[in-house]
């Protein structure tokens, strides 16, 4: 392997990483509301089981 095609892979790899994160984090985000959504779910069933 020559130096330049090293860089290229290490800079993909890098990229790679970077996108794989991005991904995850967003994934995680919409875990998060989808959560928020069913504790707010939640909280509607049992205001409605008081009444």
């Amino acid at each position: 392997m020559s130096e330049f095609e090293i860089i290229k892979s290490q800079s993909l790899h890098q990229s790679l990483k970077r996108q794989s994160l991005k991904l995850f984090k967003f994934e995680m985000s919409e875990l998060r509301q989808n959560l928020k959504m069913s504790e707010f779910e939640l909280l509607k069933v049992k205001v409605h089981v008081r009444v």
